[in-house]
């Protein structure tokens, strides 16, 4: 039914947005293709299965098509198609090719004042959002992480070329000083991951200096407004960490003394312990006083650094001489993915900060681009979702092969073995309506399942693990 809604809504307003609005300024359809063919050398399925030598192909097509109203008022709408084999598993329906439709952009965009030269705009919809024009693959952290757990996203229906988010809600650009200053204010709600329709809000703002040197800063209030708040900060006995001091406990046999532990309430009372309380007449541990009490939460407040230098008006090189505008830059961009702290998974701010360096190199118009891009994210915890989807927890997931959740350490060695994600990127205009993208990354790639999502966990599960991407797109 979410499908048919969507099918049906943008048809109407494509078909009908004429006689309603009265007179106005629209576009043809604007159909584009694109076929993606990716290699990995190694993939692992869930944390587990590991695959190697594995490829797989997208086809897709979008059809789009731009209304203008009074030159201020502007529909962007368009319905978009995929055909794809998901993640080779082992069961029968990983083997089918699947097809699914989805819808590309629905949005409305409102210009004030001259259209051409416009101060300020106000834009709702479902819409792409991209605040980091350097960026082509790394990066772009405000919208495409989480928290609580600790996640990080690349890519998403597309693999090349697919480095902005998709948003869903409201957003007011001001642009001052001839578009040198920009500023953006969003509101969102959440329709990716539960709980679904929590509002956020974010800002996100950057300046230009002399076309050589430009600064961002940005901020996020995720989950600010919840739909539920019991499901934004669960009630359940496996978000509840559970402070418990050294103490002495007199039993009827006597004085007996209580470790110190922090940890998850579900697992409060080890076998040792247990065993010890029991053979002091105390039937179950939470008759044993604690110091504090806390809830995990998916709430979270997030703040981002970026800058990015343009070399060439440093050392006298033109674009008139043939210098490509965004080529030869050096960025980068610094995420807190969440800045407080939450006891036992979430102690410390640096597992959950996050470096993205890049440079994008001078190919004297034989590539439209060619960048390079390196990233360090240092946290101690899985990147994986399962948790979140299964169970409805801000906990990371951790029922890993060999591994005992009840018994997390960020000390363990099995956590440092990835911090460090890299990227190459290129694309080449051929002709009108063909441009050609290739891509080589160990990055945070998710392959798409058969129900249409993206895997709980990362498949480049360890620094030696890669893939290939070209992708082809061509368009009338």
């Amino acid at each position: 039914m979410n499908k048919l809604y969507y099918v049906v809504t943008v048809l109407t307003v494509l078909l009908f947005a004429g006689p309603v609005l009265g007179e106005v300024d629209k576009s043809p359809i604007n159909f584009v293709g694109s076929y993606e063919f990716n290699y990995a050398n190694e993939m692992k399925y869930l944390e587990q299965t590991v695959y190697e030598d594995v490829s797989q192909q997208r086809l897709g097509i979008w059809g789009t098509q731009e209304t203008i109203v009074d030159e201020n008022l502007i529909f962007n709408m368009g319905l978009g198609g995929i055909l794809w084999n998901p993640f080779p598993g082992n069961i029968f329906i990983d083997k089918l090719t699947n097809f699914n439709m989805l819808p590309v952009e629905v949005k409305m965009e409102y210009k004030f004042g001259d259209s051409k030269n416009s101060l300020m705009s106000l834009t709702f919809g479902q819409f792409f959002y991209k605040y980091n024009p350097d960026s082509k693959n790394l990066g772009e952290y405000i919208f495409r992480t989480i928290s609580y757990p600790q996640t990080v996203f690349t890519g998403n229906v597309d693999i090349a070329g697919s480095s902005q988010a998709s948003v869903r809600g409201l957003m007011f650009s001001l642009n001052p000083f001839q578009g040198k200053f920009k500023n953006d204010f969003l509101i969102t709600t959440e329709t990716n991951f539960a709980p679904l329709h929590d509002i956020s809000l974010a800002y996100v703002g950057s300046y230009n200096v002399k076309n050589v040197f430009q600064v961002g800063v940005g901020f996020s209030l995720d989950r600010l407004i919840p739909f539920r708040p019991s499901e934004t900060t669960p009630k359940n006995d496996k978000s509840l960490i559970l402070e418990v001091p050294e103490q002495t406990v007199n039993t009827v046999s006597g004085p007996v003394i209580v470790p110190a532990w922090t940890g998850v309430k579900k697992y409060w009372g080890n076998d040792s312990l247990n065993k010890t309380l029991a053979s002091a007449g105390i039937d179950h541990p939470d008759s044993i006083p604690v110091k504090t009490e806390t809830r995990l939460t998916f709430k979270s407040a997030k703040f981002m650094l970026m800058s990015s230098l343009d070399f060439k008006p440093l050392i006298g090189l033109q674009t008139e001489d043939g210098w490509q505008k965004d080529q030869f830059r050096l960025y980068t961009e610094i995420i807190v993915n969440g800045i407080a702290d939450q006891p036992f998974y979430y102690e410390n701010i640096s597992h959950r900060t996050a470096y993205m360096w890049g440079i994008s190199l001078p190919t004297w118009k034989i590539l439209d681009y060619f960048n390079f891009e390196i990233q360090y994210y240092p946290t101690k915890m899985p990147n994986n979702i399962q948790e979140l989807f299964e169970f409805n927890h801000p906990a990371p997931y951790l029922r890993l092969p060999g591994m005992d959740e009840r018994k997390y350490s960020p000390d363990s060695s099995i956590w440092k073995k990835n911090d460090f994600k890299w990227s190459i990127a290129a694309q080449r205009k051929v002709i009108n309506g063909l441009t050609i993208m290739a891509q080589i990354a160990s990055d945070h790639f998710r392959p798409i399942n058969n129900t249409f999502h993206n895997e709980f966990s990362e498949a480049l599960w360890k620094p030696s693990a890669w893939y290939f991407d070209i992708r082809v797109i061509y368009g009338i």
